[in-house]
């Protein structure tokens, strides 16, 4: 096997533990409801979509795009967030 090639596959595991401990962080949100799309995309109360791979959200609401915060800890902060601006759109 060359080195190129021996390269390429640590990086894709590297990618895909990175991508495990961000679904972690996902799961782990509280008082939220979790949909598991797709392996690696995941729908907050069916408003916001995120995805581990590439740390970037989906606002379908609001159309807003963009990457969700690191470290992991602020995750919860961001969802709450766009969560009372949702709520607080619709009064």
């Amino acid at each position: 096997m060359s080195d190129f090639t021996e390269f390429n596959e640590q990086r894709r595991e590297d990618i895909r533990n990175c991508a495990d401990k961000r679904v972690k962080a996902i799961l782990g949100l509280k008082g939220v409801i979790i949909t598991q799309i797709k392996e690696y995309q995941f729908r907050i109360n069916d408003t916001i979509d995120l995805y581990p791979l590439s740390r970037k959200f989906h606002d379908i609401k609001t159309k807003e795009r963009g990457y969700y915060p690191f470290p992991f800890y602020r995750l919860q902060k961001f969802i709450d967030s766009k969560l009372v601006n949702h709520f607080i759109d619709d009064i």
